[in-house]
């Protein structure tokens, strides 16, 4: 198991249902109060011609509430927390928030990051 889990720009190249698999299972792989940064969600589908697949925060929040529900969840009384920033405001200084940089293409649509935490165990 795993303290710390990072995804960056990754998930969105397969299926939303493959991605809220794979979220599901490494969340199993965390102990408990591990966390877990998937960074990089749902970048601009102009920008990659179409060929991403965006799982958008709301959706995230399904795939982890419909794991919950889970047996190998629920035999373990796993449960998580999650918080969703937009990645703009997580790389973007405010100086600079509002001039053209090199890079922002990466900020285009509804980028944004989930850090997932396992909570810990109930005593």
């Amino acid at each position: 198991s795993f303290d710390y889990i990072t995804s960056f720009w990754s998930l969105y190249h397969l299926q939303q249902s493959d991605q809220c698999s794979i979220i599901g299972q490494l969340v199993q792989k965390l102990r408990p109060a591990g966390r877990m940064w998937l960074g990089g969600n749902c970048p601009d589908e102009k920008l990659l011609e179409g060929k991403a697949h965006c799982l958008d925060a709301e959706e995230m929040s399904k795939c982890l509430s419909s794991w919950a529900e889970k047996p190998e969840w629920r035999v373990q009384g796993l449960r998580v927390d999650l918080e969703t920033v937009k990645d703009v405001d997580l790389f973007r200084s405010m100086e600079n928030r509002h001039a053209q940089v090199q890079g922002d293409y990466l900020f285009w649509g509804h980028c944004y990051s989930a850090f997932i935490t396992r909570s810990p165990r109930s005593s």
